[in-house]
């Protein structure tokens, strides 16, 4: 029987995720040694929606229209007691699927003042809660995608957001306003559920940030505006390091700005039918990229792109269906590609025998099943051309089964050690 190393367990996402804080606070007394690690990893994030969960705290979405002030208050004054036990000192904090208690986060900041992560994903609030708790100073990471923000229409007509000079990392994604007459009040559940009356699409105001260096956005359709802002956004953030959009519509006046931006290494692109309208359009030569992640949709884009990205080093190709050979005159032209991943959302007849062709230089190869019935044993896999290859990694999304653990799986490249997770199998070659 193998022994289990718990150390590990706890720095797992999953383990952090999956435990409400009173499963944390009673397994943190089990011993000295199983307190310390929660406190390092993952006791370091605050969940707020697994916090609030079964409380009994007040709503502040109801099918009433008038403000229950009293008991929103009692709410507050009982969350913030209870906030005052958490078991850790969280620099995290993760607000995801929460729609009724976004009135208790302006408690938050004063009792766990120094937050450098703050997610905020599915959920609804009003404008006024946001910025508050964008005033943290030590705010670093900032991600908002898939919510719903409420204002009020009667204060201002604008509802834009004052984004803190401290920010690293940005990521805005499907986030819409709706107006308000008194956003401080009650919402009506009927409005959060189905009005879409006065909602607007939340874009990213142009305004320089000196230390981001990351930034993440999607591209919705027929948003003229809110592309000619995010242009002014990335002309104004010259020091950025990566880029990722991701959508419907794309903007090609970006390459002609991102080609000069020398801290830019990493450029991600997933929009599925990009390329369709790429076809009248030059690509400038973007010499700083080093990593590039593409999406493709069936379309031969190897013209479009040859040459263009000329000091790869790692590269990664999502497609439609499964991937096969005919990719391999687009990759060879990397001469200088270490690291290599292929995404693949579905089988293709063709996908059952995949030649690596003479990559002299890789490292790395990568293939990910983004399906349910994604096997790596039905895949022929020849890599004999790439002589530094050392490392083959065949992953599941961990939605899907996992890989069997078999010893005829452990057999399938020969010369290699073996490691298995159940959404992940590791051959590393014998030096």
């Amino acid at each position: 029987m193998k022994i289990t190393d718990w150390n590990i367990i706890f720095k797992l996402k999953d383990f952090g995720e999956y435990l409400c804080n009173n499963d944390l606070l009673r397994l943190s007394m089990s011993s000295k040694s199983v307190r310390s690690y929660l406190s390092q990893n993952t006791l370091k994030s605050l969940n707020f929606s697994h916090f609030v969960d079964d409380r009994g705290y007040d709503s502040a979405v109801s099918m009433k229209k008038t403000c229950r002030y009293q008991e929103l208050t009692r709410s507050k004054i009982k969350f913030a007691q209870e906030l005052k036990l958490f078991n850790g000192n969280p620099s995290k904090l993760i607000v995801n699927d929460s729609r009724e208690y976004y009135y208790l986060l302006y408690e938050i900041p004063r009792i766990f003042p120094i937050i450098t992560t703050l997610v905020l994903n599915n959920s609804v609030f009003t404008m006024e809660v946001l910025q508050y708790l964008l005033n943290y100073d030590s705010l670093e990471n900032f991600e908002l995608t898939n919510n719903v923000i409420f204002y009020d229409k009667e204060f201002s007509y604008e509802y834009t957001i004052n984004y803190p000079a401290s920010l690293r990392s940005l990521k805005l994604r499907y986030n819409q306003c709706i107006e308000v007459h008194d956003a401080n009040d009650t919402i009506d559940k009927t409005k959060v559920k189905h009005s879409k009356w006065g909602q607007f699409e939340f874009y990213a105001d142009p305004k320089y940030l000196p230390n981001l260096t990351s930034f993440e956005y999607y591209m919705p359709k027929d948003r003229l505006y809110e592309g000619e802002d995010l242009i002014e956004f990335i002309k104004l953030n010259p020091q950025l390091k990566k880029l990722k959009f991701s959508g419907v519509e794309f903007n090609y006046e970006l390459f002609n700005i991102i080609r000069d931006y020398e801290n830019l290494t990493h450029l991600e692109m997933n929009f599925g039918y990009i390329f369709y309208n790429l076809i009248n359009y030059e690509i400038p030569i973007l010499y700083n990229i080093k990593h590039l992640c593409l999406q493709l949709d069936g379309i031969d884009v190897d013209d479009m792109i040859r040459d263009k990205f000329p000091n790869i080093e790692e590269l990664v190709i999502e497609f439609d269906g499964g991937v096969t050979n005919e990719i391999n005159r687009l990759i060879e032209s990397f001469s200088n590609l270490k690291s290599l991943k292929f995404i693949t959302n579905g089988e293709s007849k063709d996908a059952k025998n995949l030649t690596l062709p003479e990559l002299n230089n890789l490292e790395k190869f990568e293939i990910n099943f983004n399906y349910e019935e994604g096997k790596f044993n039905l895949l022929n896999l020849n890599v004999k051309y790439c002589k530094r290859l050392r490392i083959i990694t065949f992953t599941k999304n961990t939605s899907y089964s996992p890989f069997e653990n078999s010893e005829t799986n452990q057999k399938l490249i020969k010369n290699c050690e073996y490691l298995y997770f159940p959404h992940k199998l590791t051959f590393r070659k014998n030096t």
